[in-house]
């Protein structure tokens, strides 16, 4: 599977369709995104963000150039708070793992320690991430949702 980061439009708006096939797991933002409210969202933020390396998208492939997922990294306190959405028709193929394990390769590059915030019903997450490393660190409950956080120290940072 090929991934690259997400710097044009169109790239942005099918990260929108993709996301808004995940929109019931999002744990920040649930209702559907349209498309001027995309743009917007491109024009306005994602691509200051993306440059000043606070915030990334990365648009995952299969062989065939299918999209089937987005990976997004958001810097926050010295962590990286990782997102990531495979398209239904792609589910339970590894297409999650694929792009969690490439999430988590960057941030061993940049020696960032991972934090995800996944819904207690969302089991399939839970499991992703619990089989790549992360572990629970909290919970608590967001619009009577418990919410928890897992986090994944990269090698990296457990050699300091």
């Amino acid at each position: 599977m090929k991934y690259r980061l997400v710097t044009s439009l169109p790239d942005a708006l099918i990260v929108r369709k993709l996301r808004n096939g995940c929109a019931k797991f999002m744990t920040n933002y649930s209702a559907q995104i349209g498309v001027w409210q995309q743009i917007r969202w491109y024009w306005k933020k994602y691509r200051r963000e993306q440059r000043a390396g606070i915030f990334r998208v990365y648009l995952f492939w299969d062989e065939k150039q299918n999209p089937v997922g987005y990976g997004a990294l958001q810097l926050h306190d010295d962590q990286l708070l990782v997102t990531e959405c495979v398209k239904g028709i792609w589910r339970g193929r590894g297409y999650g793992r694929a792009i969690l394990s490439a999430l988590i390769q960057i941030a061993q590059v940049e020696r960032r320690t991972l934090a995800a915030d996944i819904f207690a019903t969302n089991q399939a997450s839970i499991a992703l991430h619990e089989h790549l490393g992360f572990q629970m660190v909290s919970t608590r409950v967001e619009n009577n949702r418990e919410l928890r956080t897992y986090i994944l120290a990269t090698n990296a940072d457990r050699d300091t």
